[in-house]
């Protein structure tokens, strides 16, 4: 089934939720995080809040960084004895990356890069970008590069959440990675489908050139009950919410698979690993297309390199 709209793309969440239970994987008590300084994006959204705390659990510290303030998180975490900062940014704007990046005084050994988002419809960022792939893939691009360039990333592990709808794009438009164009209402689920294979083939380029000082691993949570919708127009919400509620798998349940490819031992020395929830699969065929993956991974980062020249 393909997610060429919201009605599809919520039939196959419910269908994810009921038919194909979680399996979990054990994290051992030695997976632990004591001493590395860990970016979490989209720290207080939904999946994003559980991950964060989770990670401080396990001994990290905890860059909570998020468009809205997480000061209520922080103090959540510090209150239980962990590690934690609020740090903004606004992923719609490339000029408050570099400010997150600069505000990061320590080397990171973990990034969770889980902010996403479905607007209600096209719009352009900051740089001019499409809102859709700038945040759910630009943004992400940029701020590995630049956490790199500043020497605030040369080893551990990125993880980064997908989903499953990349396999509804069957190819990659080269000279349309720039523009906002206006796709519709119509068109959300299918661009938000394009955006996650963007950064899924992006994804899967990062782990062959960033291996073996930092391994990435990539995840679709499966349905999860949170705010990612929240600019759907008032009708929508009225089937929406209560399915969510009704099938959606709760946010902190979501995040355990997260949190297992950010900590687990098991999977030293690998990299390029996706899963859909607790399973191990091979992301679409585009996304694995390593000649693509290479185009993209180039070309993003050229467009980039133009857009947030001053």
């Amino acid at each position: 089934m393909k997610y060429r709209s919201a009605f599809t793309a919520t039939l196959v969440a419910v269908r994810d939720r009921v038919a194909r239970p979680n399996r979990p994987l054990a994290l051992s008590p030695a997976d632990r995080l004591d001493g590395v300084d860990a970016l979490v994006t989209g720290a207080t959204g939904g999946l994003g809040r559980p991950i964060a705390e989770k990670l401080a659990a396990r001994g990290a510290r905890v860059t909570c960084a998020a468009r809205s303030s997480a000061a209520a998180i922080v103090s959540g975490i510090e209150a239980r004895g962990g590690r934690a900062v609020d740090r903004p940014v606004d992923l719609e704007d490339l000029r408050s990356i570099d400010a997150l990046v600069a505000s990061i005084d320590a080397p990171l050994g973990l990034v969770v890069l889980c902010a996403g988002i479905v607007p209600a419809r096209a719009r352009p960022t900051a740089q001019g970008f499409d809102v859709m792939i700038g945040v759910n893939y630009l943004a992400s691009a940029y701020l590995v590069e630049r956490l790199r360039a500043a020497g605030k990333l040369d080893h551990g592990r990125i993880v980064v959440v997908a989903s499953e709808s990349h396999r509804s794009a069957e190819h990659v438009d080269f000279e349309g990675l720039g523009v906002a164009d206006d796709y519709g209402m119509g068109g959300v689920m299918r661009r938000y489908g394009y955006s996650k294979a963007l950064l899924l083939a992006w994804a899967q380029e990062s782990a062959r050139r960033l291996r073996p000082a930092i391994a990435v691993h990539s995840i679709c949570p499966g349905p999860v009950e949170s705010r990612i919708a929240r600019e759907a127009p008032r009708w929508a919400h009225a089937l929406l919410d209560p399915t969510m509620k009704a099938f959606f798998s709760p946010a902190d349940l979501a995040a355990e698979p997260v949190v297992y490819l950010a900590c687990a031992s098991a999977l030293e020395g690998r990299t390029g690993v996706y899963f859909h929830r607790w399973i191990e699969k091979r992301p679409s065929e585009l996304a694995c297309d390593e000649a693509v993956a290479s185009r993209l991974y180039d070309a993003t980062y050229e467009l980039l390199a133009r857009r947030s020249a001053p």
